[in-house]
């Protein structure tokens, strides 16, 4: 994979900050983070992966899917006005493969807990790569939206308890997302069977700094498949300082 995924993230790339993003180091951590003892780890109920194997939340698997071109990435505007490479759409959006079970399987095999595993959002996606190919946005939203689907079947039958879907730039670009945002999101979770939730935030409080008293998109959630919401304030230090969420067991 090439390196700027992680630049356009204002990450390290992979290869430049040698073990912190191995396979073997990351796997080290995580097996330390999920397991059960000492005392539970502070009582968690359920454990995640951390999307430590990840150079973000959301390039893991949007440069895993077919359509896209890594090779001659395209330009796109983070939530703070930073211009940053991204994907580019070139060809219809379809999911190969599974892109997270593995990880889903090395979290069962260390803890005896419930699991979560997180996968970036349609709309969220979209947002975050350049259209080069489709007529429309709502029309790549939905390609999106199917391979989301897709692989939250897969984690399903591989054992998740929980399935989160990250849908941040709902918050950051509501207007869009009320045009087709919601839609893909439940295209995304259509026919899904198992607890899911869905999760929107303020962005990483090192990156946006000047954040909104309120959620421009929490209400519409109640137009989405899940039926509970919950929402949350953070300490600004927090990397996802602020969120909300929902959630549900379908």
């Amino acid at each position: 994979m090439p390196s700027w995924p992680a630049a356009s993230r204002r990450a390290c790339a992979p290869a430049s900050c040698g073990g912190c993003r191995s396979r073997t180091g990351a796997g080290a951590g995580r097996r330390h983070a999920a397991g059960d003892p000492p005392a539970g780890r502070g009582g968690l109920d359920i454990v995640s992966d951390g999307e430590i194997r990840r150079e973000s939340y959301s390039n893991r698997f949007a440069t895993a899917l077919d359509g896209v071109d890594l090779d001659n990435p395209g330009t796109g505007l983070d939530r703070s006005g930073h211009p940053n490479p991204v994907p580019r759409i070139v060809g219809k959006i379809r999911r190969r493969h599974a892109v997270e079970v593995e990880d889903l399987k090395f979290l069962k095999r260390h803890t005896t807990r419930m699991t979560k595993i997180t996968v970036p959002g349609p709309f969220t996606m979209l947002q975050q790569a350049q259209n080069d190919f489709y007529g429309s946005e709502e029309e790549a939203a939905m390609d999106y939206a199917d391979a989301v689907n897709a692989e939250i079947r897969d984690l399903f039958a591989a054992g998740a308890d929980v399935v989160q879907i990250d849908e941040p730039y709902m918050q950051a670009r509501p207007e869009k997302a009320r045009q087709y945002g919601l839609a893909a999101l439940n295209r995304a979770l259509d026919g899904v069977q198992g607890t899911t939730a869905v999760h929107i935030c303020f962005g990483y409080a090192a990156i946006i700094h000047e954040r909104p008293t309120g959620y421009s998109f929490l209400p519409e959630l109640r137009g989405c498949s899940c039926r509970r919401c919950r929402s949350r304030r953070r300490s600004r230090s927090w990397t996802r300082a602020c969120c909300a969420s929902s959630a549900t067991s379908r």
